[in-house]
Order: structure tokens, then C-alpha cells, then sequence
């Protein structure tokens, strides 16, 4: 495959900043014929990608199991490591009661 040059990589850069999504990275590496890959990377290298944020399935972002009980450790000034086994749902649940309690 062949080497992005400077005045391409910047056709590129422009093409995406203009309509940052995937489906444009799609139609740009179809224009310039390369893969998808290869353009999320070239884009990546030059610092201008943004990465898709992922949610759940009720629109709320990701987070880890470890992050939801340092919440809780942090909220409630104590530590319980043993609680990252517990099922995410029910730490869900468990942060944001502690949350709003705090909040009100």
C-alpha cells in the first residue's frame, strides 16, 4: 500500500475534521483507497480522531467495575476491595444512591 504524503494526509485530516464520524472515515478511505484502518491510524498519529464513546443500553457511558467502588469507597471514606465482585448493575445502583443522598 502506498505512503500517505504530506498533502494527502492533510486532504485527509480536513475531509474528517469537516464531519467527524465513522461513517465518514468510511467514504474517505473509499475515496483515497485505503482501508478504514489505515486512515483511523493515520488520523490517530496526527492527533485529530475521536474515538467513538460508547454507552449502555440506556444511553449511560461505560464505566468499570473499579471505578463505580472508588466512587463508593471515596463517597462513604472507607475501603472495601472485595466489592469490584459484585455485579455491576447492583453497583451502579449502590453509587448513585450514595450520590444522591450526598447530593440532597
Amino acid at each position: 500500500m502506498e505512503r500517505y504524503t504530506d498533502e494527502l494526509a492533510e486532504a485527509i485530516k480536513n475531509d474528517y475534521l469537516n464531519n467527524p464520524t465513522l461513517d465518514n472515515v468510511r467514504a474517505i478511505a473509499e475515496k483515497y483507497g485505503k482501508t478504514q484502518k489505515s486512515i483511523i491510524a493515520k488520523l490517530s498519529s496526527m492527533g485529530c480522531y475521536q474515538s467513538i464513546v460508547r454507552k449502555t443500553k440506556d444511553g449511560k457511558d461505560i464505566i468499570k467495575k473499579e471505578e463505580l467502588v472508588k466512587k463508593i469507597e471515596e463517597a462513604l471514606d472507607i475501603s472495601v476491595p472485595s466489592l469490584v465482585k459484585t455485579a455491576k448493575l447492583d453497583l451502579r445502583a449502590l453509587e448513585e444512591a450514595i450520590s444522591e443522598r450526598i447530593s440532597n
